[in-house]
């Protein structure tokens, strides 16, 4: 019995690991960059922002916060945003890059159409979208 539990709770750990599931939501570096992303030095933003993309699918708790930093008004926060998110959330990169960086307003629309189409999946992306409209 204890065997099979063990074996059981083995397997959730492993399937956790794999999928980037948090037991406990964001680790204490996922929170500690997204507390850096808001500070006033844009030097702290931008390092912030690489950090959480080096992070990975382990960032996706600061999905939002990241979306939301492609709106920095210094580029190179914003650039470092737009990357962090390729990594952390791939699906939203793509037509977020369409929907923030192409000067065709028809590949523009084409990204904002691209974000509808996830549904609730594009919400951590409501804020820059609504700021490039």
């Amino acid at each position: 019995m204890f065997r099979a539990r063990l074996a059981a709770a083995a397997a959730a750990g492993l399937l956790a690991l794999l999928t980037g599931a948090a037991a406990d939501g964001p680790s204490d570096e996922v929170k500690r960059l997204v507390a850096q992303l808001r500070d006033r030095d844009p030097i702290v933003r931008t390092r912030a922002a690489k950090k959480l993309g080096d992070l990975g699918r382990e960032a996706e708790p600061a999905a939002k916060d990241l979306c939301d930093a492609i709106a920095d008004p210094n580029a190179g926060v914003s650039k470092a945003a737009l990357f962090a998110v390729e990594k952390v959330r791939p699906d939203l990169h793509r037509p977020l890059a369409k929907a923030v960086l192409d000067a065709d307003p028809a590949k523009k629309v084409e990204g904002f159409n691209e974000l509808a189409g996830l549904g609730e999946e594009a919400n951590p992306a409501a804020f820059v979208v609504a700021r490039y409209l």
